[in-house]
């Protein structure tokens, strides 16, 4: 399902690395799979410098509670402006009245 997604959503390039809990065979909230992650970016600036996007409420929530900085997905246009509030170079979505961007 993920690789549909890959191939849907070209901004999902501009991340250095993406955990899907699929294919760690670990399942959204235990805490394993955000240990994962850490072990994964440990050599880079850790937490500190992850996004986590997930479309259930309690994952988020999950992440939240180990420190990530969690958002919760609703929709591609509202992720664009989250990530786009988090300093994320996107452009804002087709019809999106730039002055209002901040």
């Amino acid at each position: 399902m993920f690789p549909v997604a890959l191939d849907r959503f070209d901004f999902l390039e501009l991340f250095e690395d993406i955990i899907v809990s699929g294919e760690e065979g670990v399942a959204k909230p235990d805490p394993e799979i955000f240990e994962v992650l850490e072990e994964r970016v440990s050599h880079r600036a850790g937490l500190d410098d992850c996004i986590f996007v997930d479309d259930s409420p309690a994952n988020v929530v999950a992440a939240a509670e180990t420190g990530l900085d969690a958002v919760h997905f609703t929709g591609p246009d509202h992720l664009r402006e989250d990530l786009i509030a988090r300093g994320m170079p996107l452009r804002p979505a087709p019809g999106t009245d730039r002055t209002q961007q901040t």
